[in-house]
């Protein structure tokens, strides 16, 4: 006759599958809470390539298709409020706007276009540099040499004849709808076109900042190669930007990954170029950072062509 287990023997038993169960689970949340861990570096990575790619690409386009003449600002930051606004005929996001147009004598001699079907273009002189006019058909000016740019339907600043031709794009911090992976102290650097509400380019941003490289004098150089003399004043007007701004520099510190008691952050206020970052004020040590920089030399800001 078989004998079975007695209690003792069913209690060691149990014991260990408890001892090898609590294992198993140990090594599978490890497993997990490093893979979710990784898969949302790994996001916030990609988020971040193209946030910060977008942001260069608007800044190296400013000033694009706007004439000499023009009144809005083609450049202003508010460092009080972390408000970094650009102006140009491009969006970036939008193909229909990138391009130009050569014009002489009525005909269109050259058209480099991305999107030829877009028939928004204004015209500026190239013996003046100032605006002519602006068409919505496609048509050139009847006599003359002209540089024509695509616009965007719904742009809201450059009037040419009661047309705006210019693409207002405003960078801006804001907490709405952060996600839930973010330190509550961090923000959403929202991109916003025009009129509209903005959307996220980067998420779980503790600062911005932005500097310019000036050339005051006009000697062709940067007033002085030293981290003080960055400075967060835009040159007044259009004429001043367009011949002292020789670089601009933005400085992002963003949160990597999500919250992570194992992970203790052990560093001060990052320092770039001398310029001091700011963690969130507190319950910030359980959270990856991480300090950007992008430096972006303007293109040329009469169409993108340097003239002079």
């Amino acid at each position: 006759m078989k004998r079975g287990f007695s209690l003792v023997e069913a209690l060691i038993t149990l014991f260990i599958v408890s001892v090898l169960a609590s294992a198993v689970y140990y090594t599978y949340t490890t497993l997990f809470r490093g893979t979710k861990a990784s898969t949302e570096s790994v996001e916030l990575q990609i988020e971040k390539s193209i946030g910060l790619e977008l942001l260069r690409l608007d800044l190296e386009h400013l000033g694009y298709g706007v004439a000499r003449d023009a009144t809005d600002k083609i450049l202003d930051w508010d460092s009080d409020s972390k408000t970094l606004t650009i102006r140009s005929t491009i969006n970036n996001t939008r193909e229909s706007t990138i391009g130009w147009v050569l014009c002489v004598n009525g005909i269109m001699s050259i058209d480099a276009r991305k999107d030829t079907s877009n028939g928004n273009l204004v015209f500026i002189d190239t013996s003046t540099e100032n605006y002519s006019s602006a068409v919505t058909n496609g048509t050139c000016p009847a006599s003359g040499v002209f540089l024509g740019f695509p616009f965007q339907t719904g742009a809201n600043a450059c009037d040419v004849g009661g047309t705006d031709t210019c693409t207002t794009i405003v960078y801006s911090l804001s907490s709405t709808n952060l996600p839930d992976h973010c330190h509550p102290d961090t923000k959403n650097l929202l991109r916003a076109v025009n009129d509209g509400n903005g959307n996220p380019v980067l998420s779980c941003v503790a600062d911005f900042r932005v500097r310019f490289d000036l050339d005051t004098n006009g000697d062709g150089k940067i007033d002085c190669s030293t981290d003080s003399c960055l400075t967060d004043v835009v040159p007044a007007t259009n004429d001043l930007i367009r011949t002292q701004l020789k670089n601009i520099h933005v400085y992002v510190l963003v949160q990597e990954g999500g919250l992570n008691k194992e992970y203790t952050y052990t560093g001060g206020n990052p320092v770039v170029d001398g310029i001091t970052l700011q963690l969130p004020s507190s319950n910030y040590e359980h959270y990856r950072w991480k300090a950007y920089k992008i430096s972006i030399k303007p293109m040329g800001m009469f169409g993108g062509i340097n003239v002079k």
